[in-house]
């Protein structure tokens, strides 16, 4: 979530909710925003490739997609840019792990 996103969705958000927020992201203290190195990991592989990171991230600290299913789905729908966005879901794995 970028810093307008958190302004305008993350403040108003249910409590209960979970709130994933990039790293650079300035949040109030007090706040359950977990703060994650999507962009600045992205930075060091592809910035391009930002979003693919934010998936993977998503997709292993929530168990919501098995992980060679979204490796799968890179693989078919962005065939030209499989070998980047490998490496950044990898990386965004790597977070999901992290933050567990």
């Amino acid at each position: 979530m970028t810093t307008e996103s958190y302004v305008t969705y993350g403040k108003n958000a249910d409590p209960s909710t979970q709130i994933f927020v990039d790293s650079a992201v300035e949040v109030e203290e007090g706040s359950k925003a977990v703060k994650i190195a999507i962009m600045e990991t992205a930075k060091s592989i592809s910035i391009k490739s930002a979003n693919v990171v934010a998936v993977a991230f998503l997709s292993g600290y929530t168990g919501l997609v098995e992980k060679e299913n979204l490796l799968t789905a890179l693989k078919q729908q962005f065939p030209k840019f499989y070998d980047t966005n490998l490496l950044c879901a990898e990386a965004g794995y790597k977070l999901a792990e992290a933050a567990k």
